[in-house]
């Protein structure tokens, strides 16, 4: 089985991991590994012809491999991927439409998300790190799910608090927004709130980390959200 999700990166990315965790969900013995050009120590073609540990079937998590052409193979084998016992669930951006048509003459559905117009309003996000730059995790928390329940998505609040912990490593080793990089109304307030923090530039690892464990683990952005504002 195939499935595709591709175009605006953040909506698309947060479909295809909700996919991932109901097919999770629904095969609950099914091995799970996901693929990048960073970890991946497997290439989808050795999934496609081995066995799973449990059920004999693995549930594939293929992250941005076509674009950095590590993955030739999936492109040319579109057919066998889709009449596998196993799940592969692709996630590339920047898919071409001439890819985007090849996997359709197989049969294959894409899913593809169109790039959102940017919030005129991003108060509630920028209310939720507002929280977090105090390191209260109690109200942290709160805010986190108030501002879900208000409809925000769980990937803009987790891009825009990697963003925040970026500024914390940035301005941390920085003498004034211009060595920054960043505008001073941003200096000032993240300089103000560091203190509050051990090391920036390791808080920002940290998250990082959980990041890229969470990944791997299926996690959901909320889930994984949720574990940096308890840890960090």
């Amino acid at each position: 089985m195939l499935y595709v999700f591709c175009g605006n990166r953040f909506s698309a990315r947060e479909r295809a991991r909700e996919f991932v965790h109901a097919c999770r969900k629904k095969r609950e013995q099914a091995e799970y590994i996901h693929l990048s050009p960073d970890v991946s120590q497997q290439s989808p073609e050795e999934l496609l012809l081995g066995q799973g540990l449990f059920e004999n079937k693995y549930i594939v998590f293929c992250d941005e491999l076509i674009s950095d052409s590590v993955s030739d193979h999936l492109m040319n084998n579109i057919t066998a991927y889709r009449e596998s016992p196993h799940v592969f669930i692709v996630f590339e951006p920047s898919l071409s439409p001439a890819q985007e048509k090849h996997f359709a003459k197989c049969d294959v559905s894409v899913q593809r998300f169109a790039d959102q117009e940017k919030r005129e309003d991003t108060r509630s996000l920028f209310a939720f790190t507002d929280v977090f730059m105090k390191h209260d995790r109690v109200k942290t928390f709160t805010a986190l799910h108030r501002a879900l329940l208000r409809g925000e998505s769980p990937t803009s609040l987790l891009n825009i608090l990697l963003w925040q912990l970026r500024m914390f490593a940035l301005v941390s080793g920085a003498q004034n927004a211009a060595e920054a990089g960043v505008k001073p109304f941003v200096y000032t307030k993240t300089k103000g709130a560091i203190s509050a923090f051990g090391n920036p530039f390791n808080v920002f690892l940290d998250a990082e980390r959980i990041v890229r464990q969470g990944r791997l683990r299926g996690e959901t952005d909320e889930e994984i959200i949720e574990h940096i504002v308890l840890v960090v």
